[in-house]
């Protein structure tokens, strides 16, 4: 079965994602949310079935060697104070390995494959993009599309539609 993909993220690249399949005959319905993480945990795959992995690069410094952090959005007094926009868990580029979720202030990139069978992304929610950068989405090694994010600045939820007619199996933002 085809899955139709929406991710909710945060820039430097924080993520607070919601994957969730079309309603159409021959897609399943599926939604991924990070509630099933703590803050501070280090993320590497995703339910439903651990199909889908998660890596993160980042431009300069970042602590990547554990795969991108989860932040709680949602908490107060925390490292990133413009991060703190209450949606949820995001997913971030950590800055250093260091007890406390701080994202990476030079940013870089978070990378999706969904290994059992590709997804149509539908959307990109970026939170304290401070840089206008795109969404560039593959399928078996080839290029399928972009989509260009704004730069947003600090502590703005900003969502991005995708293109909703392509299969793809590993997304970059």
């Amino acid at each position: 079965m085809k899955s139709i993909v929406r991710l909710f993220l945060v820039w430097h690249i924080v993520l607070s994602r919601t994957l969730t399949s079309a309603c159409e005959v021959g897609f399943v319905l599926h939604t991924v949310d990070f509630a099933d993480f703590a803050a501070g945990d280090y993320v590497t795959v995703l339910p439903p079935n651990d199909n889908m992995r998660v890596q993160a690069t980042s431009h300069t410094g970042g602590y990547t060697r554990q795969g991108p952090r989860v932040y709680d959005s949602n908490s107060t007094g925390g490292a990133d104070s413009d991060l703190e926009v209450g949606v949820g868990n995001l997913l971030i580029i950590q800055e250093t390995n260091k007890e406390e979720p701080d994202d990476n202030e030079d940013g870089g990139s978070i990378h999706f494959y969904f290994d059992a069978t590709p997804v149509v992304l539908q959307s990109v929610t970026l939170v304290d993009n401070n840089i206008r950068s795109f969404v560039v989405c593959q399928r078996q090694g080839q290029h399928v599309y972009y989509v260009p994010t704004p730069a947003v600045g600090h502590g703005v939820v900003k969502t991005t539609y995708t293109r909703r007619d392509k299969l793809v199996d590993h997304c970059r933002v």
